[in-house]
């Protein structure tokens, strides 16, 4: 899709974001490996030139593809499409939204993809999923590995189930189901709490769910800024999530 955009939008910047450098690396080799197919295909007339951030055609169209570790280096582009990669493990979704939005604004016509597999039932990835249900400006899309398969993909599922025994972590993976024991149970900016009647600290909660055998852990700290007091700690086990 990115080496499309930019094939057919000359001069212009298809940006692409992913977790990290590495991954943003991977996808860029991604990238150039269709345009040497696209070379081929056009015995040499698409013509290409991979760099260490960039795929750059010979029309003049660009793919880059950048690590989201600095909202603030990804502003300033104009894009007819960007692409964020693996969306809901991104540390800093809210930033890297907000600095892309000007992107899309300078272009009535540019495209959006949030792409990822899924995580937990929270954050940036997950409120867009839910918005896109009811929202007509959102189009989405599931495709797990059983789709894939009846699509062509040679990969036996049963093997992968093997080497991937959790079911929870399998459901995430590979069937693209949102998973309630992955993510922030609790939204982080509820758990910071201040005493009026006990100044000069807060109270800050500090939470560890544990799955199956694992014992789940709150620990409540009182927070001076440069120091912190573990004021009390509770272990629960057995508990119910659903309810």
């Amino acid at each position: 899709m990115a080496l499309k955009k930019a094939l057919t939008n000359p001069a212009q910047a298809v940006l692409c974001i992913s977790t990290g450098q590495r991954a943003a690396s991977e996808f860029l080799q991604k990238v150039a490996r269709w345009a040497d197919a696209a070379k081929i295909a056009s015995s040499g007339a698409l013509d290409f030139q991979a760099g260490a951030d960039c795929v750059k055609l010979g029309n003049g169209g660009r793919v880059l593809s950048l690590p989201s570790g600095n909202p603030s280096a990804l502003r300033g582009y104009t894009a007819p499409l960007v692409v964020i990669d693996e969306a809901a493990y991104l540390e800093n979704a809210d930033e890297v939204f907000q600095a892309i939005a000007p992107t899309l604004t300078r272009n009535r016509d540019a495209e959006l993809v949030v792409a990822s597999t899924p995580a937990g039932c929270a954050g940036l990835f997950w409120d867009l999923w839910c918005q896109a249900e009811a929202d007509p400006g959102w189009y989405r899309q599931t495709t797990t590995i059983e789709d894939a398969v009846a699509e062509g993909l040679d990969v036996d599922v049963d093997e992968l189930k093997a080497l991937c025994p959790d079911p929870a972590v399998f459901d995430v993976e590979y069937m693209c189901r949102f998973s309630k024991e992955v993510g922030s149970f609790v939204d982080p900016g509820a758990v910071v709490y201040e005493d009026p009647a006990r100044p000069g600290g807060r109270y800050v909660l500090g939470a560890d769910f544990g799955r199956k055998n694992d014992a789940t852990a709150f620990a409540v700290l009182r927070d001076f800024g440069d120091r912190a007091f573990l004021e009390d700690v509770v272990t629960m086990t057995g508990a119910d999530w659903e309810s």
